[in-house]
């Protein structure tokens, strides 16, 4: 019998198109094999799941107060998404959504404390427009050093992460703390300059509205040939510059514009919308969540806005299993790991067939 490395001699990967059933069935996959996974940690951990585990995961998922909670999560999902797949369309990668979100949300927050409470929708407007501006300008100060003295923006975007926690985190403990409870947080932002919940919808607020804004912008922009190739400059630089006499820079500039605008004005939608105070835990990991999911994407706007919605579902899914089912916080962080890998596994399996080989002797050949 032989060995079965002489098997494994040669893998190849054969671009064969997307596989609806599969692509479409994938999230499913990758929870079942996560849950799989963490069952077996859990048993050599001395920790049970509960008897009724499967209602729990289908009543966290699907339930009507989970889905509006989803809904909440979707709005700064999908904007960092939205800024990520934007910057990734013009060759840029900017990993520091997660910094653009905080820095967006410090911008709107200054701003809109000092407006009059009683010029509360003036207030909000100010608040967006000023955390689009500060995510913004974070992103093309990184696009400045890539595109004039060829800096890595990958290793910039994402050490201004940990920069703007440390501002932030600093701000809240000094500056910006309540001074009536003093927590470390802000002062709460004014009633008047909020988002409004809509009623009936739970947390679900007005930012939802912004977010499809934003995207039905961003799709339109796609579909029209003259800023489709704007986009994607960087991919077809000596046609753009001929055609259209584009400098690749400049695009790559505004798209670095355009993307860390987006990450501010999502963090701007969660404090104005969801937490009403700056704080240094403003997100759970958004900006890295948002780089799975544009990568997923390819940049394209359509499915970055459907990918969003799945890692939302999936993101509060999994947090509400965790508290549901009383098990440990680690256990649901090891759960949303091993799914988000197994969903990237079958993702790319869905685009293409597999061959094994042994000696140049086909033994397998699996078109997934």
């Amino acid at each position: 019998m032989r060995n079965l490395a002489s098997w494994l001699n040669e893998i190849e990967l054969e671009g064969t198109g997307v596989r609806r059933s599969l692509s479409i069935l994938a999230p499913l996959f990758s929870v079942l094999i996560a849950f799989g996974a963490v069952s077996l940690l859990m048993l050599f951990s001395g920790v049970a799941f509960p008897s009724d585990t499967v209602s729990l995961i289908v009543e966290a998922l699907f339930s009507e107060a989970n889905l509006k909670e989803s809904l909440v999560m979707i709005v700064p999902v999908a904007l960092t998404s939205l800024g990520v797949s934007v910057a990734l369309k013009a060759g840029f990668w900017n990993i520091g959504g997660e910094g653009q979100l905080l820095l967006g949300a410090l911008g709107g927050f200054l701003v809109t404390i000092t407006i009059p409470t009683q010029h509360g929708s003036l207030g909000l407007l100010a608040g967006c427009f000023a955390a689009f501006i500060c995510g913004g300008c974070v992103c093309v100060a990184i696009a400045f050093a890539k595109t004039n003295r060829g800096a890595d923006e990958v290793f910039l975007t994402l050490m201004s992460n940990f920069a703007a926690v440390y501002f932030v985190g600093y701000l809240v403990s000094g500056p910006l703390r309540d001074p009536i409870t003093n927590w470390i947080q802000s002062i709460p932002l004014p009633g008047s300059m909020r988002f409004s919940r809509i009623p009936g919808w739970g947390r679900v607020n007005t930012s939802l509205f912004v977010m499809a804004l934003c995207s039905s912008v961003l799709i339109f922009a796609e579909k029209r040939s003259y800023w489709n190739i704007v986009f994607n400059v960087t991919k077809n630089s000596s046609y753009a510059i001929q055609i259209h006499d584009l400098n690749p820079n400049s695009i790559i500039v505004l798209a670095a514009f355009i993307s860390g605008g987006l990450c501010g004005l999502a963090g701007w939608a969660e404090l104005a919308g969801t937490q009403y105070r700056l704080i240094e835990n403003l997100s759970p990991g958004y900006g890295y969540f948002a780089v799975l999911t544009a990568v997923l994407a390819n940049g394209r706007i359509t499915q970055t806005i459907l990918y969003s919605v799945m890692m939302s579902v999936i993101l509060n899914g999994i947090d509400s299993f965790t508290h549901q089912a009383h098990i440990p916080t680690y256990i649901g962080d090891v759960l949303l790991g091993i799914c988000l890998v197994s969903y990237i596994v079958l993702f790319k399996f869905s685009r293409n067939s597999i061959r094994l080989r042994s000696k140049g002797t086909k033994l397998v050949e699996w078109n997934s």
